[in-house]
């Protein structure tokens, strides 16, 4: 067996409303994950960019998503944390289509084949605002509910985003 990561889905989004990595392309064989997404450029103005879990290939939408972040940026220091929200926010201020603004980054996902734990993340992802601002977000999050999950999707609140899309397993050592 190969060590390090594995390719298990590659995909690009161009003016999708939603994009979702894992569901038939999931493999228990692992305990880690990685997600990432770069290039991430957004149609509206004034949107959020989200992740929820799958289940069954499912989004979860119950309002039980944890998250702690920090973000350091170009400007200023700003700390957030949401608790119970229908989704992991992955942009600190809205994002828009202006050109230049776009979204990268890298998620760890773990707990995820553990039916008796509630699945987990963290990571650190980068906004590039209209104004050049680069806000660098870091933190991890959790959806409250232990259950076996098998993947994520990426949305946006409003319009749609085009941008490359990987998870990855990381192999057992």
């Amino acid at each position: 067996m190969s060590k390090g990561l594995i390719l298990l889905e590659s995909d690009t989004a161009t003016n999708a409303s939603e994009i979702s990595l894992g569901a038939s392309n999931w493999s228990t064989s692992y305990n880690h994950y990685i997600v990432k997404w770069a290039n991430t450029s957004f149609s509206a103005d004034g949107t959020l960019f989200r992740m929820r879990v799958l289940v069954g290939g499912t989004a979860q939408t119950t309002a039980l998503y944890n998250q702690a972040s920090a973000v350091i940026s170009s400007v200023n220091v700003y700390g957030e944390h949401h608790q119970s929200f229908a989704a992991f926010t992955l942009s600190y201020n809205n994002q828009g289509n202006a050109t230049g603004e776009t979204a990268s980054g890298e998620l760890l996902l773990g707990k995820f084949n553990e039916s008796t734990h509630y699945p987990m993340w963290f990571g650190q992802w980068v906004n590039v605002r209209d104004t050049g601002e680069m806000q660098t977000k870091f933190g991890g999050g959790s959806y409250y509910n232990a259950q076996t999950n098998n993947g994520v999707s990426f949305f946006t609140t409003s319009g749609t985003f085009s941008g490359d899309f990987e998870l990855y397993g990381i192999n057992k050592v």
